[in-house]
């Protein structure tokens, strides 16, 4: 059984869409807004192997039921955008931890923190787009800029099934191995937007939101 915490973003639905592919694979998806999933992957509403659980992050509750008893729990819950004081990975490490912790069974130094007892991987890829699936490599040396969602879906989904710990604790990279995906149009404006959220943070409520395109 796989969970996926933040279902309804790019990485989230890329990840469900191959899981789906898997005959034996079980899916728990994480989501703030059920209606918005099933519009996004709507051919999930009567799959036996697939389970929403609709709720906030800070819902611990909901949380521990959600991850019980599953092999890989993915964090992709994420913005495009240089939002400041942004804390929504660590928010979501923190509470996965409690979670966890609960059950009796995060960004990167809180993962560090819990080492004794939980197997973490890091993925740092290049810049991600909105494309089709190319094929990917994993390295710890190089990476593939930009990349599909489904191409880095697929190479979680990789790491998550590798038993042998050869990626425990480490950063993983993903390369292109059937060309790279297309340049995505909006970079540029992305680029000029999370300069001006970093040196400008009073900005931040008057600027558009940007992301992959």
């Amino acid at each position: 059984t796989y969970t996926v915490l933040g279902a309804t973003g790019n990485c989230g639905t890329a990840l469900i869409r191959l899981l789906l592919s898997e005959p034996h694979a079980r899916i728990h998806a994480f989501c703030r807004n059920k209606s918005k999933l099933l519009q996004l992957v709507s051919d999930v509403q009567y799959n036996k192997k697939f389970e929403i659980f609709e709720a906030g992050i800070y819902d611990n509750h909901v949380l521990v039921f959600c991850i019980n008893k599953c092999g890989a729990v993915f964090l992709v819950i994420l913005t495009n955008d240089n939002i400041p004081g942004c804390r929504l990975g660590q928010d979501t490490a923190i509470a996965v931890i409690d979670a966890l912790q609960t059950l009796k069974q995060s960004p990167k130094e809180l993962l560090h923190a819990q080492e004794d007892w939980l197997a973490a991987l890091y993925f740092k890829p290049g810049a991600l787009v909105l494309d089709e699936q190319r094929g990917h490599s994993l390295s710890f040396t190089d990476k593939g800029s930009p990349l599909s969602y489904p191409d880095l879906a697929a190479a979680m989904l990789e790491v998550a099934d590798d038993h042998t710990g050869l990626y425990e604790r480490r950063n993983v990279s993903v390369a292109n191995t059937n060309g790279r995906a297309r340049f995505p149009r909006g970079t540029p404006s992305c680029i000029f937007m999370g300069l001006l959220r970093h040196f400008f943070p009073y900005l931040h409520p008057y600027l558009p939101a940007t992301g992959p395109s």
